[in-house]
Formats: C-alpha cells, structure tokens, sequence
C-alpha cells in the first residue's frame, strides 16, 4: 500500500492569528481540492486532521500502479497550489510499505482504514 501525507507550511501559526470562521474558509476549498485530486488518481482519503491530509493507495482497491498514482496525485496537487491565489505552499510525502488494512473500516466515521510502518 501507498500513503501520501500533505500539510500546508505555516498553516498553525497562520490559523492563530484568524477567526474560526477564517480557519474553515480556508481548509474547506483546500479539503475539496485534495479530495477532488485524490481521488482522481484512485486514492481514498483516510483522513483530515487540520491542515493535515492522509491518503492512501492501493485498498480498498489494489492497482499495479498505486505508487505511481500517489505520485501523480501529489504533483497534480503542488501544480494546483502553485497556481492558487490563496498562496498556498505544501509538504507531500509518499511512501510504499506493507500494511494491516481494515476493508470494513469507516473512514466517514473516523475509522482507520490502515496501519503500517511507512
């Protein structure tokens, strides 16, 4: 299984400074964005933690490619925050390993959907 883990730099000390309201309008289109792109290379969002997004590739369907999928999603999604007005600048990570997954996790309700050594 692959894992792609994306943060955006200086998200904490920027969100202290705003309102609630300002944190959500930010992470909301950033959120959609990373799902949209995500998921359009075959991962399945496990998690937004904040700023924070994990992703994974390869359950609950496995492709021959699940790496290279998690790559293009991540270059997909550094080509879109260059180009956002928004001023976004992000940490992607990928990373191939063996995992224990849960097919009947519910990622929805905050189950995990995999454990490993990434």
């Amino acid at each position: 299984m692959t894992v792609l883990f994306a943060d955006l730099v200086g998200f904490t000390a920027r969100a202290e400074r705003l309102d609630p309201e300002e944190v959500r309008a930010l992470l909301a289109p950033y959120h959609d964005r990373l799902r949209s792109e995500l998921e359009r290379f075959g991962g399945t969002v496990e998690k937004f933690i904040g700023d924070a997004v994990m992703a994974v590739f390869g359950t609950p369907v496995a492709h021959e490619d699940d790496p290279e999928r998690a790559v293009r999603a991540a270059l997909a999604i550094c080509d879109w925050a260059a180009e956002d007005t928004a001023g976004l600048q992000l940490r992607i990570g990928v990373n191939t390993g063996e995992a224990l997954v849960a097919l009947d996790a519910r990622a929805s309700e905050g189950e995990a959907l995999a454990a490993g050594t990434w």
